[in-house]
């Protein structure tokens, strides 16, 4: 059964704050940069996501492979509603369980685009880095109440 994602919200023109730098010449670039929102819901069964120490390898792979699941298709909907390859993501996901929301945001060297994150193995470091944070002993889901806000940030020509 293939999981399916709800569009809440797409936002095509967001305007973003130029970061606040100590060194104030270069922030003039971020604003030639253009963004758009992508905010997803789920709709289906409750999953619970949480790994720890007395899970086996099959188990901790199964949720691994649930996350990537949702991820992907959000990154999926977002090359399919136009966003160009060389996009830079960020996204923030929310789940049932959790105090905070986990941020992914790459800047600079570390940074994704859409294209690294559909097709490369830097989607997988990412969900290691989340299931790392998540095992805090409460229960994870991934529930109808799970939020997944993507931004797509597009750079002018002469920064691709």
């Amino acid at each position: 059964m293939k999981r399916r994602l709800d569009t809440i919200k797409v936002q095509e023109h967001v305007h973003h704050a130029k970061h606040k730098k100590l060194d104030l010449r270069n922030s003039s670039r971020h604003s030639a940069f253009s963004c758009q929102k992508f905010e997803f819901g789920l709709s289906h069964p409750t999953e619970n996501i949480t790994t720890h120490g007395t899970d086996t390898p099959k188990e901790v792979k199964h949720k691994h492979e649930e996350v990537r699941e949702v991820i992907l298709a959000g990154l999926e909907e977002m090359h399919e509603r136009g966003v160009p390859d060389y996009a830079i993501i960020h996204f923030y996901l929310n789940c049932e369980g959790m105090d905070q929301t986990f941020m992914f945001i790459g800047a600079g060297p570390k940074r994704k685009t859409l294209r690294q994150l559909r097709h490369g193995n830097d989607l997988d470091e990412i969900i290691d880095k989340f299931a790392l944070m998540i095992q805090s002993g409460r229960n994870v889901t991934l529930d109808n109440n799970t939020r997944l806000v993507f931004y797509a940030f597009i750079p002018p020509t002469q920064y691709r």
